[in-house]
């Protein structure tokens, strides 16, 4: 069991937000997880948790420090145009 102390460590805001973005360029088809076979792309999936990022980001306005801020709308923006180039990817392929 863990102790409180190493709990709060590792469950973090940016912690929350990285997870979500690394889920995102899994379903991107940009890295490949212990989980995959292949570099399959669920544009739906990414799209997702794009959203639910965007969704943090309107619940958390104001209550972010500067950091967690500026990360969170960081990795909004490099997944929203890596996920119009995808899609555009995933359209032209057809």
């Amino acid at each position: 069991m863990q102790n409180k102390e190493s709990t709060e460590k590792q469950m973090n805001f940016s912690g929350i937000v990285l997870g979500f973005s690394t889920a995102t360029l899994s379903y991107l088809g940009l890295i490949k997880t212990k989980d995959q076979n292949s570099n399959a792309v669920n544009l739906t999936l990414a799209e997702q948790n794009i959203e639910i990022l965007a969704i943090l980001e309107e619940k958390t306005r104001g209550n972010l420090n500067p950091d967690e801020d500026k990360m969170l709308k960081a990795v909004l923006t490099d997944l929203r145009v890596r996920f119009v180039e995808a899609a555009k990817s995933a359209k032209s392929a057809k």
